[in-house]
Protein backbone atom coordinates (compact mmCIF):
# COMPACT_ATOMS: atom_id res chain seq x y z
CA UNK A 1 0.00 0.00 0.00
CA UNK A 2 1.32 3.33 -1.15
CA UNK A 3 1.02 6.35 1.62
CA UNK A 4 -0.41 9.82 0.16
CA UNK A 5 1.94 12.09 -0.45
CA UNK A 6 1.71 15.14 2.59
CA UNK A 7 4.65 17.85 1.33
CA UNK A 8 3.75 20.83 0.12
CA UNK A 9 4.93 21.85 -3.14
CA UNK A 10 6.32 25.48 -3.65
CA UNK A 11 7.62 27.09 -6.88
CA UNK A 12 9.97 29.51 -4.23
CA UNK A 13 13.69 28.78 -4.26
CA UNK A 14 14.44 27.40 -0.95
CA UNK A 15 17.96 29.01 -0.80
CA UNK A 16 17.96 32.90 -1.07
CA UNK A 17 20.20 35.50 0.66
CA UNK A 18 16.69 37.54 0.79
CA UNK A 19 13.17 37.01 0.83
CA UNK A 20 10.51 38.68 -1.30
CA UNK A 21 10.37 42.05 -0.87
CA UNK A 22 12.17 42.44 2.72
CA UNK A 23 15.26 44.04 3.41
CA UNK A 24 18.29 42.30 2.79
CA UNK A 25 19.78 40.31 5.53
CA UNK A 26 23.14 42.03 5.62
CA UNK A 27 21.38 45.70 6.19
CA UNK A 28 20.02 43.61 9.15
CA UNK A 29 23.35 42.41 10.26
CA UNK A 30 24.99 45.87 10.03
CA UNK A 31 22.00 48.04 11.54
CA UNK A 32 22.52 45.47 14.56
CA UNK A 33 26.14 46.01 14.66
CA UNK A 34 25.82 50.14 14.68
CA UNK A 35 23.14 50.00 17.63
CA UNK A 36 25.03 47.83 19.73
CA UNK A 37 28.07 50.44 19.04
CA UNK A 38 26.22 52.43 20.08
CA UNK A 39 24.98 50.99 23.59
CA UNK A 40 28.36 50.44 24.10
CA UNK A 41 28.84 53.53 23.67
CA UNK A 42 26.05 54.82 26.24
CA UNK A 43 27.06 52.54 28.88
CA UNK A 44 30.71 53.83 28.38
CA UNK A 45 30.11 57.38 29.05
CA UNK A 46 27.59 56.45 31.60
CA UNK A 47 30.45 54.37 33.83
CA UNK A 48 32.44 57.32 33.55
CA UNK A 49 30.48 60.60 33.92
CA UNK A 50 30.94 60.93 37.65
CA UNK A 51 27.82 60.65 39.78
CA UNK A 52 25.62 63.42 40.99
CA UNK A 53 24.49 62.91 44.85
CA UNK A 54 23.64 65.09 47.03
CA UNK A 55 26.05 66.73 49.52
CA UNK A 56 25.83 64.78 52.83
CA UNK A 57 24.08 66.66 55.45
CA UNK A 58 27.28 65.61 57.98
CA UNK A 59 30.45 65.57 57.28
CA UNK A 60 32.29 62.13 57.22
CA UNK A 61 34.36 60.57 60.36
CA UNK A 62 38.38 60.14 60.08
CA UNK A 63 39.36 57.50 62.30
CA UNK A 64 42.26 57.99 64.69
CA UNK A 65 42.27 62.04 64.01
CA UNK A 66 41.47 65.05 66.22
CA UNK A 67 39.27 68.10 64.81
CA UNK A 68 37.04 70.30 65.40
CA UNK A 69 33.23 69.73 64.01
CA UNK A 70 31.71 72.20 61.80
CA UNK A 71 29.68 75.18 62.82
CA UNK A 72 26.66 73.12 61.96
CA UNK A 73 27.38 70.64 64.58
CA UNK A 74 28.51 72.41 67.76
CA UNK A 75 26.52 72.03 70.26
CA UNK A 76 26.07 75.18 72.93
CA UNK A 77 28.90 74.99 75.40
CA UNK A 78 27.21 74.32 78.99
CA UNK A 79 28.09 76.83 81.69
CA UNK A 80 28.93 75.51 84.87
CA UNK A 81 30.45 73.32 86.62
CA UNK A 82 28.12 70.75 86.83
CA UNK A 83 28.60 67.04 85.21
CA UNK A 84 28.72 66.23 81.83
CA UNK A 85 25.42 63.95 80.60
CA UNK A 86 24.67 62.24 77.60
CA UNK A 87 21.20 59.78 76.87
CA UNK A 88 22.60 57.39 74.62
CA UNK A 89 19.82 55.01 72.53
CA UNK A 90 19.85 52.05 69.76
CA UNK A 91 18.17 52.17 66.79
CA UNK A 92 19.64 48.03 65.80
CA UNK A 93 21.69 45.81 67.25
CA UNK A 94 25.57 47.63 67.51
CA UNK A 95 28.59 47.64 69.59
CA UNK A 96 29.72 50.64 71.88
CA UNK A 97 32.43 51.18 74.12
CA UNK A 98 31.21 54.18 76.64
CA UNK A 99 34.26 55.56 78.40
CA UNK A 100 33.37 58.14 81.32
CA UNK A 101 36.47 59.97 82.74
CA UNK A 102 38.83 57.94 81.23
CA UNK A 103 37.29 54.49 82.83
CA UNK A 104 35.93 52.34 80.31
CA UNK A 105 32.44 52.23 81.51
CA UNK A 106 30.49 49.89 79.20
CA UNK A 107 31.67 47.84 76.46
CA UNK A 108 29.15 45.43 74.49
CA UNK A 109 26.60 44.83 72.23
CA UNK A 110 23.39 47.15 72.70
CA UNK A 111 19.96 45.78 71.90
CA UNK A 112 17.42 47.24 69.80
CA UNK A 113 15.86 50.21 71.27
CA UNK A 114 18.12 50.20 74.15
CA UNK A 115 18.07 53.61 76.00
CA UNK A 116 20.86 54.05 78.70
CA UNK A 117 21.99 57.78 80.59
CA UNK A 118 25.81 58.54 81.16
CA UNK A 119 26.89 61.08 83.26
CA UNK A 120 30.81 62.00 83.82
CA UNK A 121 32.55 64.64 85.68
CA UNK A 122 34.72 65.90 82.59
CA UNK A 123 34.28 64.01 79.20
CA UNK A 124 31.99 61.15 78.16
CA UNK A 125 33.31 59.35 74.91
CA UNK A 126 31.39 56.93 72.82
CA UNK A 127 32.68 54.70 70.05
CA UNK A 128 30.67 52.95 67.65
CA UNK A 129 31.42 50.31 64.62
CA UNK A 130 28.07 51.90 63.01
CA UNK A 131 27.26 55.50 63.42
CA UNK A 132 23.93 55.21 62.25
CA UNK A 133 22.78 53.08 64.85
CA UNK A 134 23.45 55.04 67.88
CA UNK A 135 21.59 58.81 68.07
CA UNK A 136 22.62 61.02 71.20
CA UNK A 137 20.66 63.08 73.11
CA UNK A 138 23.22 66.00 74.99
CA UNK A 139 22.02 69.07 76.16
CA UNK A 140 18.86 68.82 74.28
CA UNK A 141 19.89 68.14 71.00
CA UNK A 142 19.48 64.67 69.44
CA UNK A 143 22.27 63.69 67.05
CA UNK A 144 22.91 60.20 65.05
CA UNK A 145 26.45 59.73 65.47
CA UNK A 146 27.49 58.93 61.51
CA UNK A 147 26.34 57.17 58.64
CA UNK A 148 25.54 53.38 58.55
CA UNK A 149 28.70 51.38 59.00
CA UNK A 150 31.12 54.70 59.72
CA UNK A 151 33.02 54.26 62.58
CA UNK A 152 32.97 56.70 64.89
CA UNK A 153 34.86 58.22 68.23
CA UNK A 154 33.25 61.05 69.67
CA UNK A 155 33.78 63.02 72.65
CA UNK A 156 31.45 65.07 75.08
CA UNK A 157 32.40 67.66 77.36
CA UNK A 158 31.27 71.43 78.67
CA UNK A 159 32.45 72.44 75.92
CA UNK A 160 30.31 70.38 73.47
CA UNK A 161 31.01 67.48 70.91
CA UNK A 162 34.77 66.83 69.37
CA UNK A 163 35.76 63.69 67.19
CA UNK A 164 38.47 61.86 68.80
CA UNK A 165 40.79 59.22 67.65
CA UNK A 166 39.86 55.13 68.47
CA UNK A 167 41.37 54.22 71.56
CA UNK A 168 43.40 51.21 70.80
CA UNK A 169 43.70 48.82 73.65
CA UNK A 170 47.51 48.07 74.38
CA UNK A 171 48.57 44.71 74.03
CA UNK A 172 51.63 43.26 75.67
CA UNK A 173 53.64 40.94 74.03
CA UNK A 174 53.86 37.44 76.16
CA UNK A 175 57.65 35.84 76.33
CA UNK A 176 57.84 32.40 75.34
CA UNK A 177 58.39 29.53 77.89
CA UNK A 178 61.99 28.66 78.42
CA UNK A 179 60.82 25.35 77.80
CA UNK A 180 59.79 25.65 74.70
CA UNK A 181 62.89 25.96 73.10
CA UNK A 182 64.31 22.80 74.15
CA UNK A 183 61.34 20.69 73.22
CA UNK A 184 61.69 22.49 69.19
CA UNK A 185 65.41 21.21 69.34
CA UNK A 186 64.95 18.35 70.30
CA UNK A 187 61.96 17.55 67.83
CA UNK A 188 64.14 19.11 64.76
CA UNK A 189 66.85 16.78 66.05
CA UNK A 190 64.69 13.38 65.79
CA UNK A 191 63.50 14.76 62.46
CA UNK A 192 66.98 15.08 60.65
Amino acid sequence: MKLPNLALKSSRPTSSARSSGGIPTWLLIAGAAVLFLLGLILVISALSTPATSPAPSEPKNVPNTIGLPTTDRLEPASTGDGPVSITLKSGEHVWARITLDGQTAFEGMLDPNTVKDWQATDQIIVETGNGAALTVLHQGQASVLGERGQIVARAWGRSGAVDVPLAVPEVMPTAAPATAAPAKAALTNTVQ
